[in-house]
């Protein structure tokens, strides 16, 4: 008989406890990148054509701020201490703040909302995360690996967060910058948040692919999937995995050299990758105009890749030695 641990119906809080801080800190990270460096493989393009004169900057007039309201439950408190400590909603916040400007203040609440969810309600400019869906996202991985598996469910759930937290970024900037949005709002919010996680680089492309690929896996999971669709932010946002897919897409096409091991562990159909670069390209431009005025130093479409150098002259044909005597 093996020596795995089976892990009863309802985990303890103490797992949770142990599982969450292992991928919280490391969330801090999106905060200290550098400006996003040209890709080494430049994607597709669409056909040249001239550019419009780009629109003036917007004033920023805000900015993200996290605000902790005070908790009944002490699961929930040891959850809010969790985020204190490692800092992971103000560091993204302080990243945001640096690539964005806002025309007012966006509180991100961690918040009990009785309901495992997560909401942009732009009546009160608050994105509200709330520790009922971190718990639930806690326990459905925990449940879902093996207890040696433990610190790989860990980083699952504060990968997980961090998608919430993007994704509803993305509703909060539709709403105070009043975008166009030709489709489904959902998506656009997917859109939106990638673009926003692609410009900070390789370090927001890898936020971007830990958080979805996760989710990803857990979709692919029958038993999961049924349980991730008892949640009110699942279900409510009609995620699934073609959405998913579509997210590591466009993070593969903005980059493909940099994220080559999505298509080398088949997290992305070599067949989908083909187009991605594609794909990309068509995202970034739909968005590159509207979200101009509120992008600090930045733009979506990464520079065109500088032109190779000129070629040396051909060296002139060496005359054959003279005979000898």
């Amino acid at each position: 008989m093996g020596c795995e641990l089976i892990l009863s119906p309802v985990l303890p809080i103490q797992l949770v406890r142990l599982a969450l801080p292992l991928i919280l800190v490391s969330g801090a990270a999106l905060a200290q990148t550098a400006p996003p460096p040209a890709p080494a493989q430049a994607p597709v393009t669409p056909a040249a054509e001239t550019a419009p004169a780009p629109p003036p900057p917007a004033p920023d007039r805000g900015d993200f701020k996290v605000v902790y309201e005070k908790v009944k439950s002490p699961d929930n408190r040891e959850l809010q201490e969790i985020f204190r400590g490692t800092q992971l909603l103000e560091e993204t916040a302080r990243a945001l703040n640096e690539k964005l400007a806002l025309p007012a203040d966006v509180t991100i609440a961690p918040r009990e909302c009785g309901a495992a969810d997560a909401t942009w309600e732009a009546d009160r400019h608050r994105i509200s995360i709330c520790y009922e869906l971190v718990g639930d996202f806690a326990e459905l991985f925990l449940r879902a690996a093996k207890a040696v598996d433990a610190e790989k469910a860990g980083a699952a759930v504060g990968a997980a967060n961090l998608f919430v937290v993007f994704h509803e970024t993305g509703h909060a900037l539709i709403s105070l910058y009043q975008l166009p949005v030709a489709g489904h709002e959902e998506e656009a919010a997917d859109q939106i948040a990638t673009l926003i996680l692609l410009g900070s680089g390789k370090e927001g492309g890898s936020t971007a692919v830990d958080s979805t690929s996760t989710l990803l896996a857990q979709e692919k999971n029958a038993a999961v999937r049924a349980r991730l669709a008892k949640l009110p932010f699942w279900s409510g946002h009609g995620f699934n995995e073609a959405r998913l897919t579509d997210i590591l897409c466009w993070v593969y096409g903005r980059d493909p050299q940099a994220f080559q091991e999505l298509v080398g562990d088949g997290t992305l159909p070599a067949s989908r990758a083909a187009g991605c670069a594609a794909e990309y390209a068509t995202v970034a431009k739909t968005w590159e105009q509207p979200l101009a005025p509120y992008l600090k130093g930045w733009t979506l479409l990464p520079p065109p890749p500088p032109p190779p150098p000129p070629a040396e002259p051909p060296s002139p044909p060496t005359s054959p030695p003279p005979p000898r005597p």
